[in-house]
């Protein structure tokens, strides 16, 4: 599940905040040390302040959404319409010119047809759980989110498969949409085919 590295700053002050909340806490805790061995009161004030910034980057990070994050939850909130059948819902995130892969291979399917096929889907499956959604934003206009689910087929057994889903800024709109699915894998590193789907 390879995915290109995240926009560092972001990245380490938005959505993954731990590392730099510890080393600021870290930083304040021995300038208070250094304050209180040489009992400066100004540099005691520092070393408060410093450590006030910890919390402060965490409560900064929980109110702030990344542009990853939000696509993370798209793709959530995609794979959930989807298992469920529920093609009307899952338009909202296609763009008009979404493309499906199988392994590597096109399928040929529109819009309209990805629609219906995910309407019928729920007579298809028995269950989905999703295990992993990576998200990154890999250019201004574009973003990659990638997930690993197990899904249960009506005559099967529970079978990890893997997608990718590229997302793009829709021209003069504000929001994402799908551009691209690929079905990257089907059971233990089984290339899909078109015949699957």
């Amino acid at each position: 599940m390879e995915l290109p590295p995240p926009p560092f700053l972001s990245h380490y002050l938005f959505e993954v905040p731990w590392p730099g909340a510890l080393l600021i806490l870290i930083l304040g805790m021995v300038a208070l040390r250094v304050a209180v061995r040489l009992q400066n009161k100004r540099l005691l004030w520092v070393a408060l302040g410093i450590m006030a910034g910890a919390p402060s980057l965490v409560c900064v990070a929980f109110l702030t959404e990344t542009t990853g994050e939000l696509l993370r939850q798209q793709t959530f909130e995609f794979i959930d319409a989807a298992t469920q059948g529920q093609g009307e819902r899952t338009q909202r995130y296609l763009s008009h010119k979404v493309q499906v892969l199988v392994g590597v291979n096109d399928a040929h399917i529109d819009k309209a047809g990805l629609v219906r096929r995910i309407n019928a889907i729920k007579l298809r499956i028995e269950s989905n759980r999703i295990t992993t959604i990576k998200s990154v934003v890999t250019g201004p206009k574009h973003g990659l989110s990638v997930f690993r689910q197990v899904t249960t087929p009506n005559a099967g057994y529970p079978t990890p498969n893997q997608w990718r889903v590229e997302w793009e800024l829709e021209p003069g709109e504000q929001n994402w949409r799908i551009v691209r699915i690929t079905w990257e894998l089907w059971g233990i590193d089984e290339v899909p085919s078109l015949s699957d789907l």
